[in-house]
């Protein structure tokens, strides 16, 4: 009986397994060569590259996030979009790292030199795989990679079907990974679908925690910094409508943990139990549940939380029945906090809000907006006060009497709520980073850079062309611009490095990562047909047939415009799709080699009654007469006339 019960168990385990288990993921250990020294700073954290002294950490490349067939995103076989690194030349000092060149590429990245598709000789990085992982989600641009001392965090799509078979990639699955690739562990999986869920890994008081709005619910996992352990999951909030959670501008032990930083702001609806019982509320909270205050709530506004960045909290908030942008330091406001309070750091700061559009400003609801302090260097203080804003305005207009639309995008500068310049105009226009006063923009897939500081003419310089869009604009680590471009035309999407300020004449953006087998560029530029094929007639039914056919590969041409010859391919029946002769008509015969087509055309007609004669004819065959009978089956009629048999096809009359 015993026998028989675990006979059952195991047998209902195999079908949770068969039921569940498909695109599930193991996590073994990965081959990391280079070992990374955590005495240095860490600078970007969160979006598609981070620095962490000697080495840029970045996303190679991105190809979406959907898995409906649960194999895009299996651990250790993820390439595209998963987490590689590339090594700084150089040296340490002071806890940073002081980048020299290669002496022949004259990068700064250890490299080295490689013939391309079109046989040029290109500059082509070392680069290592760390995260075998497709890393971020579709929906929320603030994530993305953080490092805390040894040890990598990620957010992916989960991989898991439920009940019903479908894979749950809305969902979202957070890890923890050790730098030398030894250990690699699941740490949290929302339980909403919601691919724009925003999240955060912070580093507080010896221990990192994961925050995550999951639904309306402000959660919190606690992770110890040493062995990975989880030690508690916690909800800090509840009814949460809309959560800001700001990524630190740097990280190194010890760092100041008493900043605006260190705190998530969110939003919800009071109730009851509020004093204002009415409107929204905006509170703040440490990421482990402490500290947790109303910071603003009148009882009748609506709220818009933007983002903390360069030292202010950026939200909306409506005046005279107009909404406006406010930028505030929350200086007061945190020093409910002691530790914030009684923090040395913070003791002759001053509490600072302002309204940081003067005048009125058309159209503010529907703008999108990105605020940031000219000059503004974390733990500094910014004495003019003077805030700059990106606004990116949409204007939707009827283009014929269909009632087709266009969109136009406007991207403008604000300085201190007075409009500057407009930047860009576009149908897609979206903005990506603003580093060292040069704002970096994409726009109609061209990614420019605009230099906003004093005396500028606000003139744009082309960056690159092609850049694909997704989730992550252009980020910077290590003295790059990090943004994903094309490869070749087949070859999209992929991680580009430029040295923002490069040696004259050596500041192209150079390609870093690593391609999949599927997507390498093709060395074939063109297919010429050079003789069509014998045969272009055909009767419905017929097979085709290349005799005589000749195609030629014609190759790239290299910088120099030395192109190679010519060279006749074979081709093959696997090579061929589009024939079909079931039907009259003229069909389209299409050969595919190296990634590149090339058509050819014949026809296709039906057969004509000499010849349906003539196929009648050649079916028949002559036999021994044996006698005066006729039989019918297996879709053939053998008839006796004249003493002699005929074995043909059925027709609709025959005479006996």
């Amino acid at each position: 009986m015993i026998k028989k019960c675990f006979a059952i168990a195991a047998v209902m385990v195999m079908c949770l397994v068969s039921l569940f288990g498909c695109g599930g993921d193991s996590y073994k250990k990965i081959d990391i060569e280079g070992v990374q020294d955590t005495s240095y700073i860490v600078t970007s954290n969160g979006g598609s590259a981070v620095q962490y002294g000697n080495y840029i950490y970045f996303l190679n490349g991105t190809r979406g996030y959907e898995d409906t067939e649960a194999n895009a995103n299996v651990f250790g076989e993820v390439i595209k979009g998963a987490v590689y690194r590339a090594e700084l030349i150089g040296e340490k000092a002071d806890g940073s790292f002081i980048v020299s060149r290669d002496s022949v590429t004259q990068l700064g990245l250890k490299s080295h030199k490689e013939k391309d598709y079109k046989n040029d000789e290109v500059d082509v990085i070392d680069v290592e795989r760390i995260a075998p992982k497709t890393v971020g989600t579709s929906g929320y641009d603030g994530g993305g990679i953080f490092i805390y001392d040894n040890c990598l965090y990620y957010a992916s799509p989960n991989n898991l079907k439920n009940k019903t078979g479908d894979v749950q990639y809305l969902k979202t699955d957070f890890f923890r990974m050790t730098l030398d690739g030894k250990t690699t562990q699941k740490i949290y999986t929302t339980s909403s679908d919601s691919s724009s869920s925003p999240y955060m890994f912070y580093s507080y008081g010896g221990y990192v925690y994961l925050t995550v709005l999951d639904g309306t619910d402000l959660i919190s996992v606690k992770i110890n910094k040493k062995n990975g352990k989880k030690e508690d999951t916690v909800k800090i909030a509840e009814d949460v409508t809309a959560a800001v959670m700001p990524t630190k501008p740097v990280y190194y032990a010890g760092v100041n943990e008493n900043t605006i930083y260190d705190f998530i702001y969110f939003e919800r609806a009071a109730t009851k139990d509020d004093v204002t019982q009415s409107g929204e509320i905006l509170e703040f909270v440490r990421p482990d549940g402490s500290s947790r205050t109303v910071f603003e709530a009148d009882g009748k506004t609506d709220y818009t939380l933007e983002t903390v960045k360069d030292g202010y909290l950026f939200y909306r908030k409506s005046y005279n029945y107009t909404n406006r942008v406010y930028a505030r330091n929350m200086h007061d406001a945190l020093c409910v906090d002691e530790n914030y309070k009684n923090d040395e750091a913070n003791k002759d700061k001053q509490d600072f809000q302002k309204d940081i559009f003067k005048g009125s400003v058309s159209d503010l609801d529907n703008l999108d907006v990105y605020p940031f302090v000219s000059g503004y260097e974390f733990g500094q203080e910014n004495v003019s006060n003077v805030i700059n804003v990106l606004t990116l305005t949409k204007a939707t207009e009827s283009t014929d009497s269909s009632d087709s639309t266009s969109t136009t995008l406007t991207l403008s500068l604000y300085a201190d709520g007075e409009y500057k310049s407009t930047l860009a105009t576009g149908s897609a226009v979206t903005i990506d980073n603003v580093y060292d006063n040069s704002v970096y923009y994409t726009a109609d897939g061209t990614l420019y850079r605009v230099y906003v500081g004093a005396g500028s003419d606000m003139s744009a310089v082309t960056v690159a062309e092609d850049v694909t869009s997704g989730t992550y604009g252009a980020d910077v680590a290590g003295g790059y611009l990090v943004f994903f471009g094309s490869v070749a035309d087949d070859t999209t999407g992929y991680a580009y490095f430029y040295e923002i300020n490069g040696l004259e004449g050596n500041d192209e953006p150079v390609f870093v990562g690593e391609i999949i087998e599927d997507e390498q560029p093709s060395v074939t530029e063109s297919l010429t047909i050079v003789e069509q094929p014998d045969k272009t007639q055909y009767t419905v039914g017929e097979k085709l047939d290349i005799t005589g056919l000749v195609v030629e590969a014609n190759f790239y041409a290299d910088s120099e415009g030395n192109r190679p010859e010519p060279v006749t391919i074979e081709v093959t029946e696997d090579m061929l799709s589009g024939f079909d002769s079931s039907v009259a008509g003229d069909v389209t015969v299409t050969i595919t080699y190296d990634k590149k087509t090339v058509d050819f055309t014949v026809t296709v007609s039906e057969p004509s009654s000499d010849e349906e004669t003539a196929d009648t004819a050649s079916s028949c065959s002559t036999v021994a007469p044996v006698g005066p009978w006729f039989f019918a089956g297996g879709g053939g009629v053998l008839l006796l006339a004249s003493g002699v048999l005929f074995a043909g096809k059925k027709r609709k009359s025959a005479s006996l």
